[in-house]
């Protein structure tokens, strides 16, 4: 079940995209997928929901600053070149990216590639940030610390009560 909370209140969407604001008609989006795990798995299920999108595909590119898992898929590029790019942005309406470091994974392109490929006509894209994973185990320990201490004293008043 996925759930977003807009205008005040949890919905359910019915997919990832709409959970993040991806549609037909506005998709220029960049979408950051953050975690200690699984980043891949929701990457390539938000992938697949673009490509599988009832009102016709929603043209995305995936990159990373971190890494992320190869796919062996048409859509790969494996040298940064915008001519390649746009061929393949043209012929699947997805492109899946990096440069392999070692089997199976994939690390970023250059930075000077990817300001290049990001233009005026912004294609979705997924990226995972550089060191977010300690951020996030930071900061989801620091909110439940706060969450902790905040219905613990409600708790132990309601029990006195």
């Amino acid at each position: 079940m996925i759930k977003s909370y807009t205008n005040g209140e949890w919905k359910e969407p019915g997919s990832l995209c709409q959970a993040v604001g991806i549609y037909k008609e506005d998709f220029h989006k960049i979408v950051s997928v953050v975690g200690g795990g699984g980043k891949t798995t929701v990457i390539r299920a938000m992938l697949r929901e673009c490509m599988e999108n009832s009102d016709g595909r929603i043209p995305c590119a995936v990159s990373t600053t971190t890494h992320i898992q190869k796919t062996n898929a048409e859509y790969f590029l494996g040298e940064p070149s915008m001519k390649m790019f746009r061929k393949k942005l043209s012929d699947y309406e997805a492109v899946w990216m990096g440069r392999e470091i070692r089997k199976g994974k994939l690390a970023s392109f250059q930075k000077e590639f990817l300001e290049e490929m990001i233009s005026p006509k912004l294609y979705t894209m997924f990226v995972t940030p550089k060191d977010v994973d300690e951020t996030v185990r930071y900061l989801s320990f620091t909110i439940s610390e706060g969450l902790n201490l905040a219905f613990s004293d409600s708790l132990i008043e309601e029990d006195r009560s």
